[in-house]
């Protein structure tokens, strides 16, 4: 069986091995960042509506200034995210299964205020942009940093399976690996597998922007390979 490499920081690939070992899968992290708190000034929680969390570290990294927020909606991009927001003492929002724009179309969609919804995103200082429909007022707030962390390049050799969440770890996984030929990716959405590049093994994109997505179909790859 091909090893798989889960490359996204040490709290995320704890939780992506624990389900890959629930489906009997071994692998291990290869941490290509890490993620540590930056000090943040929080907005007067008056001022919004509602907040939008699109990764579980914004909600481990933002510390006891989160509680301020707790009345308002939080709207969080999948299951991992609503329940780390769930133990920060939040109130839940919408759930999405996909990214930061499915969720803020959703939320447009439901909103029935009289002006636009005024939302806070808690996130990282290397953030993608969202799109931001017209009547939503979106403020970025940065309370995390996802940092190079060093790696060993030799763990990165292959044949094996390396899943990618972000488009930074694809990136950094390219100028690294040792034989990119070698390395089956399987990466979180097109644009994570388009910043991959070329001249790997082979690259897959998950059905929906979710770990447990890129998990079931790491399960089925290993399963082909064994029959």
């Amino acid at each position: 069986m091909r090893p798989i490499l889960i490359l996204r920081p040490a709290q995320g690939a704890a939780r992506s091995i624990a389900a890959l070992n629930a489906v009997g899968l071994a692998a291990r992290a290869i941490p290509l960042f890490a993620l540590r708190p930056l000090p943040w000034q929080p907005p007067a929680a008056g001022d919004f509506d509602a907040i939008l969390i699109t990764s579980v570290a914004a909600l481990t990294h933002g510390g006891a200034a989160l509680g301020q927020y707790a009345a308002l909606p939080t709207h969080v991009v999948g299951p991992a995210s609503a329940d780390a927001a769930r133990r920060a003492g939040l109130t839940l929002g919408m759930i999405g299964d996909g990214d930061g724009n499915t969720l803020l179309r959703a939320v447009a969609a439901g909103w029935q205020g009289d002006g636009p919804c005024r939302i806070l995103w808690l996130c990282g200082r290397e953030h993608s942009q969202l799109w931001q429909p017209d009547n939503i007022m979106l403020e970025a707030c940065i309370v995390y940093a996802a940092e190079e962390s060093p790696v060993d390049v030799a763990s990165l050799q292959g044949p094996g399976i390396a899943l990618v969440h972000s488009a930074r770890a694809a990136m950094r996984l390219a100028a690294l690996a040792p034989q990119k030929s070698s390395l089956t990716l399987i990466a979180i959405s097109a644009k994570v597998a388009t910043a991959a590049g070329p001249g790997w093994a082979a690259v897959h994109v998950a059905s929906r922007p979710l770990d447990a997505d890129m998990v079931a179909f790491a399960a089925e790859l290993c399963k082909k390979r064994s029959d």
